[in-house]
């Protein structure tokens, strides 16, 4: 996949978009900033996982769609001795919900 997206977005919080990047910098000379939802998902996501891994398919059901927003995504690695299972769950407006607000939700492992 391909992850197009500026690393430091520098820009007065006024602007439209202004929180864009992976790490947000409004007045990047005062050393103030901060991280973004999208960066720390990919971080969680990256350090348990390696280059070479598979992600498992959804006819598989294990990566899918939360029922009240986020999505679950399995990867295998290429022995198949090892997984990860990544849960996302961002607390905002779910555009597959019919306008809900993502609430909290159980996880069962089978």
């Amino acid at each position: 996949s391909t992850l197009l997206r500026s690393l430091v977005w520098a820009v007065h919080p006024a602007i439209p978009g202004h929180q864009n990047g992976l790490i947000s910098a409004a007045e990047p000379w005062s050393g103030v900033y901060s991280i973004q939802d999208p960066l720390w998902m990919l971080a969680h996501t990256t350090r348990f996982t390696q280059v070479g891994w598979w992600v498992l398919p959804l006819q598989s059901g294990a990566t899918g769609h939360l029922k009240r927003g986020g999505t679950f995504v399995t990867y295998l690695s290429p022995d198949r001795n090892s997984f990860t299972l990544v849960v996302e769950k961002l607390q905002a407006r779910c555009q597959s919900c019919a306008g809900a607000t993502t609430g909290s939700e159980e996880v069962v492992f089978t």
